[in-house]
């Protein structure tokens, strides 16, 4: 990912391969944090539970940088995570081939930084990505997009399911109330009868 990016004019920062010798890693990784402008987190299960990484993202966050998720297995943010990507820009890695997934990443940087994305050969020069590739991104995004509008639908309908459950365990609840009222009222009404027998037969 990083030689991709960087081959693409990108200048990437990365440990252990960037920290100066000499220089501690907390203190090389918050420089390299505050003075970038997009944070990518390769998310995996192994990141969720990284102390390190919710750290980072964390630094991030309050920097204010584009902060982009590329998830390379099939799990969603972790809470701690989550809580610092109310906004956040995702690619899902998870099928081959992964150049499909760079194309996307690339694109999805140049575009946060406003500028145009181009790809820099091994001679150096410059050229725009191709036909094919443009296609595939636009595959690649309206699935995600209809990935993201499925998930949304079994959210709703998860929910409506829900509120119709809580709706008809409180329609029991309130008839069962009713009927143990109605008994109640006629146990008190026979008591009633009862007394009143036992006083017409005394006088």
């Amino acid at each position: 990912m990083c030689a991709r990016l960087e081959d693409a004019g990108l200048p990437c920062w990365i440990a252990p391969r960037d920290v100066r010798p000499g220089h501690s890693f907390p203190g090389e990784i918050t420089r390299a944090i505050h003075s970038s402008k997009v944070f990518i987190l390769i998310l995996s299960e192994s990141a969720n539970e990284s102390d390190h990484v919710i750290r980072e993202v964390d630094m991030a966050a309050n920097s204010r940088l584009h902060i982009i998720q590329f998830r390379i297995e099939d799990v969603n943010a972790s809470d701690d995570l989550t809580y610092y990507l109310s906004l956040p820009h995702r690619i899902d890695a998870l099928n081959e081939p992964l150049s499909i997934h760079f194309d996307l990443l690339e694109k999805a940087v140049f575009g946060l930084l406003g500028i145009h994305g181009v790809n820099k050969g091994k001679s150096g020069v410059d050229g725009i990505h191709d036909g094919e590739t443009g296609e595939k991104e636009r595959t690649l995004r309206e699935a995600e997009e209809r990935k993201q509008q499925e998930q949304a639908a079994a959210v709703q309908a998860a929910e409506e399911e829900r509120i119709r459950k809580e709706s008809e365990t409180e329609a029991r609840r309130v008839a069962e109330a009713k009927r143990e009222a109605e008994e109640a009222e006629k146990v008190a009404a026979a008591a009633r009868i009862t007394e009143e027998e036992k006083r017409a037969k005394a006088e």
